[in-house]
């Protein structure tokens, strides 16, 4: 019988074979290991609280560059501060501009430091710089615009706020320095163009010139509360109103009419009166009688200084210059009947107006009968009698 031989079979490896097991293990314990020595170098090592940083602003205030202390840790006394406005660099330290509001011998916050300085056209920035030595650091580094500034204020006024077409309305504007940084306010100009509807006619002013084209008032300078005055004639032309008009009411005043006069002079004042006359400013009314008696030759002659622009606050006092119930408020001319003087006084008058040609004209004839004399007239703006030949 054969023998049955075994054959074990046996496979071998590297030498250095190792668990995996046993390498995570390793490894756990290198992360354990280097966490312990971070933990020993951070959170042993002693930390200190540093103090805040100041925070220093500078301003201007009047004729005072202001440096205030705004947050951080305190300064002391010695802190240098150097300011240049222009004049050359200023050394100064806390303890010669500290305004100490708590007496406790530092730069505290809310504490301000004031150093006074002159304003100049000249020079609008000043270099401010603070140096804290005893922490060795800049605590402040800057410039500061010091343009030198003034209030100057601009009123204007009106004389009529309701002028009428074709009549003067005088503009002031006062220009007043209510307070600055300089003694006085220099190269002060204001511009005022003359709104849409009034023309130019001339100017007069405490001080400087107006020129109407560019509108530029050239004021020069003002001393701190000192003012000037500008004031503006101009003509009212407004656009799109209709021209006013020149009236003109020749009444007869001669010895025919003697019966008749109260009926001229009362009907003319109650027309005036009516809502038919107009009393906005678009009527000039002129009057005139025209007559004469025994001891002054016949003439004719303007009545209750005219002309006057009928108004609504003065109609009523026109009217009543020429008929309030009086007899003969108007005195009476009597005896001639000079007309053609009249019509003649009329025209002299109408085309002697500074604004002729911008009127309309109307002349109204009060008369019971035909001329039956010559007369005279006085020329306008003047005292020398002057004679016509009137038919």
């Amino acid at each position: 019988m054969k023998k049955c031989s075994k054959y074990i079979l046996r496979f071998k490896g590297p030498d250095n074979a190792v668990s995996e097991v046993v390498g995570a293990i390793l490894l756990l314990g290198i992360v354990i290991s280097l966490f312990s020595v971070i933990y020993f170098v951070v959170l042993a090592y002693p930390f200190g609280t540093s103090p805040p940083t100041p925070v220093i602003i500078a301003t201007v205030e009047g004729n005072n560059i202001v440096i205030e202390h705004r947050g951080g840790d305190e300064l002391g006394l010695d802190t240098e501060i150097q300011i240049d406005t222009g004049t050359g660099l200023v050394n100064k330290t806390v303890g010669e501009l500290l305004v100490d509001s708590n007496g406790d011998g530092h730069w505290s916050i809310g504490e301000k430091l004031l150093y006074p300085f002159n304003y100049s056209i000249s020079r609008t920035k000043a270099n401010v710089t603070a140096v804290d030595t005893a922490g060795n650091r800049l605590v402040l580094i800057g410039d500061l615009d010091i343009h030198p500034e003034c209030d100057i204020g601009v009123k204007i006024t009106v004389d009529n706020k309701n002028p009428t077409i074709f009549h003067p309305v005088n503009i002031t504007i006062t220009v007043t320095n209510y307070r600055g940084d300089l003694p006085n306010a220099t190269g002060i100009q204001v511009k005022y163009i003359l709104p849409t509807g009034l023309t130019y006619r001339y100017y007069t002013s405490s001080q400087g010139s107006y020129i109407n084209s560019t509108g530029i008032w050239d004021v020069g300078k003002l001393g701190i509360r000192g003012s000037a005055t500008l004031t503006i004639n101009a003509k009212v032309t407004a656009i799109g109103h209709s021209a006013p008009t020149q009236l003109v009411c020749i009444l007869d005043g001669s010895e025919s009419v003697a019966n008749n006069w109260s009926t001229f002079t009362q009907g003319l004042a109650e027309a005036i009166k009516s809502n038919i006359f107009p009393h906005d400013g678009s009527v000039e009314l002129t009057l005139i009688q025209f007559g004469g008696d025994t001891t002054v030759p016949a003439n004719a002659k303007i009545e209750c200084n005219g002309p006057n622009i009928v108004t609504a606050s003065n109609y009523t006092n026109i009217a009543n210059k020429i008929w309030n119930g009086t007899p003969q408020i108007i005195r009476f001319s009597n005896s001639y009947t000079p007309l053609s003087c009249a019509i003649r006084r009329a025209n002299d008058f109408l085309i002697s107006s500074a604004n002729y040609h911008d009127y309309k004209h109307v002349i109204c004839l009060l008369t019971d009968g035909a001329p039956n004399c010559k007369g005279y007239i006085y020329p306008i703006n003047s005292d020398t009698r002057r004679w016509k030949i009137l038919t």
